[in-house]
Order: structure tokens, then C-alpha cells, then sequence
């Protein structure tokens, strides 16, 4: 206690605060997770119905590499 102050005021308030985010993180705990949880199921089910579609048996189509810029002038011979 001494190293922060000598009445304590500051470790009283650090032991305070680390309470609150631990209640704070207990709450998320709570509502956020599994909340979470049915959003990766929703697109697993997604997921799941795109592959399971007839239209796209064939896959997705590669993606062919596109030069930026359109035409390259710096590659026309004259």
C-alpha cells in the first residue's frame, strides 16, 4: 500500500474498478455471447443452403487476375 499512497485511497479504487469490469464482462457474458453463437449458426445454415443449391453444383467460377488501369501504355511497343 505504501508504493501507491500511503492511506490506501488508490488501491481502494483500483480494487473498485477491476469489480466493475469483471461485472461489467460477467453481463457481456450474459447477452453478447450467445448472441454470437446464433449468428455462426445462421451461417452455417447459409453456408450449408449454398452448397446444398442445384444452381451452383458447378462451383463458383475462378477469378481471373485483371491488370489495374485498363490498358498498360508502358507495355505497347511502337
Amino acid at each position: 500500500m505504501s508504493l501507491l499512497e500511503q492511506d490506501g485511497k488508490i488501491a481502494v479504487k483500483l480494487v473498485s474498478s477491476l469489480e466493475s469490469v469483471s461485472g461489467i464482462l460477467r453481463t457481456l457474458d450474459k447477452t453478447a455471447f450467445p448472441q454470437v453463437l446464433d449468428t455462426i449458426q445462421k451461417v452455417d445454415d447459409t453456408i450449408t443452403a449454398v452448397n446444398n443449391n442445384p444452381l451452383l453444383k458447378r462451383g463458383v467460377p475462378e477469378r481471373k487476375e485483371t491488370p489495374a488501369g485498363g490498358s498498360r501504355s508502358r507495355d505497347t511497343e511502337f
